[in-house]
C-alpha cells in the first residue's frame, strides 16, 4: 500500500494545489478536480470506492502537510488484519443435498454424429487388402476407428 501511495505522489509530483479552506484543495490537472481530506472524497470518486486515496487526494495530502497512513480505511492497516486473524475461523457446515439424486442412476451423455462433411474414399485396387478393425465407440467391424466413427450412438 506504502508503494502504491508514493507511486501515486510521484505521478502528481507535477499537478498544482489551491487551497479553498483548510479541508477542501482543488488539484488543478486535467481535468480540475475538487478533493475534501474531512470527509474523504474526491471528484473524480476513486477514494470513495476503493477506501485508498487516488492519485488527486495524495497530492492534495501531501501539499497540505498531513500523514497520508491516517487518510486510508482502517480496512486496509496491519492492526485491522492482525485483528480480524488473531481468533480462530471455524468452518461452517453445509447441510444442502439436491433433491431426487439418492438412487439416480446417471446415464451417459447423448452422442450425435459428428459435425462435418464426409472425406472422400480413395477406390482401392482390385487386389488391395481392406485391414477390418473393431471400432472402440461404436463397436462396428469395419476401417474405421474411435478417432474417425461417424455412427451416430
Amino acid at each position: 500500500m506504502d508503494e502504491a501511495l508514493t507511486n501515486a505522489f510521484q505521478e502528481s509530483k507535477s499537478w498544482e494545489v489551491k487551497f479553498c479552506s483548510s479541508d477542501v484543495l482543488e488539484v488543478l490537472c486535467d481535468p480540475s478536480v475538487m478533493v475534501d481530506i474531512g470527509r474523504r472524497t474526491c471528484s473524480c470518486t476513486q477514494w470513495q470506492l476503493n477506501g485508498v486515496p487516488c492519485v488527486h487526494a495524495v497530492c492534495a495530502i501531501k501539499k497540505s502537510r498531513r500523514a497520508l497512513n491516517d487518510c486510508v480505511d482502517r480496512y486496509f492497516h496491519v492492526e485491522c488484519y492482525r485483528e480480524v486473524y488473531s481468533r480462530p475461523i471455524m468452518p461452517i457446515p453445509t447441510l444442502w443435498k439436491p433433491e431426487g439424486v439418492s438412487g439416480a442412476t446417471i446415464l451417459a451423455p447423448l452422442s450425435k454424429k459428428p459435425p462435418g462433411r464426409n472425406k472422400k474414399k480413395r477406390i482401392r485396387s482390385f487386389r488391395e487388402k481392406v485391414k477390418f478393425i473393431k471400432c472402440t465407440r461404436c463397436g462396428k467391424r469395419g476401417s474405421h476407428n474411435r478417432r474417425s466413427c461417424k455412427e451416430a450412438l
